[in-house]
């Protein structure tokens, strides 16, 4: 018996909830085993189900189950845990609604750049570069979006650790006059902030695409703004930095069900799953193992039917394997980690260095 057509066994447990995670990916509708699966209506397929089983918050067993064979697993099952496993397989292969700001659609059946624009004194990578400078911040908007970039993403406030507080007037005089200019050229942008009123002010102007850190909890007001005008949001995981054992994919559990409970909250708020986004939060109090598992893992998110974004450009954990260096030499570890996303379906990629980005994924597509 092959190791996919292993079956699961499930024991008599208490709580027990199963977890599908696609896996044996191709990029075409052909597997050994005859049988695949359409990732998320885009252009990747698979041929297999990782099925992690959780009792009382423990990983108590993980096989992969193949997709020829997943009626049979899933026949197997109490009625109760087959409901729950069809919605969740449904929301693996559910095609993604695009999104539209204004003149842009971002059609989410391929992986797009998002190219990151700090408006700030003191953003880990860039800070300083554009602020109090308008027009350089314009021109480069205009450059990334010319070298691939789908979306722009505009930041007011430095969210790395450590990093001073921006009261909301601050915030707004940084980021408000490159978005009258970027307006006037039509870009889609998203803004990246936690404040419901720099939002606002932004919608007020142009359509984009609210990217919050703290997933709609951070300001009292930003649910009910974010539900009146309709358009998308991005939900981060964050959380206090705590260490979980190398080996474990325990990780992987705890921000799944945590972005599953605030996709709810949005969602009883009158926000619609399908204008949210979800983003696992790499370097958001979380340990070098944290976000390795999250990164491999990744894809176990495509069960919460809503497009991924995976912000890892530049991060701190790619010193571990080059070294200490300045963030702008930690290209080459930047795009071996878009890379794995894009081959795990990650619909979105938010990076600085949008040329090389997009060359990589250009390149790494045609080989395939």
């Amino acid at each position: 018996m092959s190791f996919y057509n292993q079956s699961l066994t499930t024991p008599e447990m208490p709580d027990i909830r199963l977890y599908f995670c696609p896996t044996a990916f191709v990029n075409a509708p052909i597997a050994p085993s005859g049988a695949t699966f359409r990732l998320a209506g885009g252009l990747k397929w698979f041929g297999a189900f990782s099925v992690i089983m959780v009792s009382k918050g423990e990983i108590v067993q993980e096989r992969v189950i193949s997709v020829a064979d997943i009626n049979s697993f899933l026949n197997s099952l109490s009625t109760e845990m087959q409901l729950d496993a069809y919605k969740t397989i449904s929301r693996i292969v559910a095609p993604r609604t695009s999104f539209k700001l204004g003149k842009n659609e971002i059609k989410l059946d391929h992986t797009h750049i998002v190219g990151i624009l700090n408006i700030t004194p003191d953003s880990f990578s860039d800070g300083g570069l554009y602020q109090n400078n308008v027009q350089s911040a314009c021109e480069t908007a205009k450059a990334m979006i010319q070298q691939g970039a789908s979306l722009i993403d505009v930041g007011g406030e430095s969210t790395r650790p450590g990093a001073e507080p921006v009261t909301e007037e601050e915030e707004k005089l940084r980021v408000m006059p490159v978005i009258d200019r970027l307006r006037e050229s039509s870009l889609p942008i998203s803004v990246d902030t936690r404040k419901a009123s720099v939002i606002s002010a932004v919608w007020e102007k142009t359509p984009a695409i609210f990217n919050d850190v703290s997933a709609l909890s951070w300001d009292k007001n930003s649910l009910l703004v974010a539900a009146e005008k309709q358009y998308p949001v991005i939900l981060m995981h964050h959380e206090e930095s705590k260490d979980h054992e190398a080996s474990s994919k325990k990780i992987l559990i705890e921000v799944y069900n945590w972005l599953e409970k605030r996709i709810a909250v949005a969602e009883a708020a009158g926000i619609s799953r399908d204008r949210i986004i979800i983003d696992p939060g790499i370097g958001f109090g979380k340990s070098f193992q944290d976000n390795l598992v999250l990164i491999r893992g990744i894809a176990l998110f495509h069960g919460l039917g809503c497009p991924l974004m995976l912000g890892a450009s530049r991060k701190k954990l790619i010193i571990t394997f080059a070294g200490d260096t300045h963030p702008q030499d930690r290209l080459g570890g930047s795009l071996a980690i878009a890379l794995h996303a894009a081959d795990q379906g990650v619909q979105l990629l938010r990076v600085h260095d949008v040329r090389d980005t997009a060359q990589a994924l250009t390149v790494w597509q045609a080989l395939y």
